[in-house]
């Protein structure tokens, strides 16, 4: 049953069939975007030019200049590495304890929080693969003697 429409509104989400947009022509295939076909009748001297002036600015004291200058010489590091001692994390004790020993580096200052965090999410996706693979042997054995019983004996029913 459809749902009733107030008159007036459109519909909201897709208010089109797919492949369909209203608009027959389009956008035509192979159109740039605006800022792409800016960029691309940018000549190399021009660029050249626009550098130059941006190094200029920055040397006069302009911050804005200066900031672009150095976004692109030096940009903000995304992460780093690190190192320092996790037990083997095997088993599901063993991501514990690891997890222990990551709550230990962050409380004592040797990583930060955001660098604990994205360990702690390493950390649960391998305890999510180790029960996976468990659940995987249990189920293989439990199969392995249901088929080993005899023909004659009654199995038991499934849920």
């Amino acid at each position: 049953m459809e749902a009733p429409r107030t008159a007036g509104k459109q519909r909201r989400g897709r208010p089109f069939a797919r492949g369909v947009s209203g608009n027959a022509a389009g956008r035509p295939k192979g159109s740039r975007n605006y800022a792409t076909a800016v960029l691309a009748a940018l000549t190399a001297t021009d660029a050249t030019a626009i550098q130059k002036a941006v190094i200029e600015k920055a040397k006069t004291g302009d911050m804005v200049a200066a900031r672009i200058i150095l976004d692109r010489i030096s940009p903000v590091p995304r992460g780093r590495a690190i190192s320092f001692a996790l037990p083997k994390a095997n088993d599901a004790a063993g991501v514990m304890s690891a997890h222990a020993a990551m709550i230990d580096a962050v409380a004592k200052g040797r990583i930060t929080v955001d660098e604990g965090m994205a360990i702690s999410q390493l950390l649960s996706a391998q305890l999510k693969t180790i029960e996976a693979t468990e659940t995987e042997k249990r189920l293989r054995a439990l199969e392995e003697q249901l088929s080993s019983l005899p023909r004659t004996q009654e199995r038991p029913r499934s849920w």
